[in-house]
């Protein structure tokens, strides 16, 4: 992913990507701390728990690594339609 920003996903389309993600099979997780907005099980054994967090400042959340190709993902999905 490079030096890609993890500033990704816009706040208005919080509930749009989680709805994404159920549509794809993925089982949304109980956060922890106050600055975790969305986790879900990653499709790979393994992996790191995706998570979203709202650092409280712009108008983006950010991604963790493991949750960033998933954003990108969505936005090019949504960007077709």
């Amino acid at each position: 992913m490079g030096n890609r920003t993890r500033n990704l996903l816009h706040r208005t389309h919080l509930e749009e990507f989680s709805s994404w993600l159920e549509s794809k099979g993925h089982n949304l997780l109980l956060t922890k701390g106050e600055y975790e907005v969305l986790g879900w099980k990653g499709q790979q054994k393994g992996e790191a728990m995706p998570i979203i967090f709202d650092r409280l400042a712009g108008d983006h959340f950010t991604t963790n690594s493991s949750a960033t190709k998933y954003a990108v993902r969505f936005y090019r999905e949504r960007n077709k339609k």
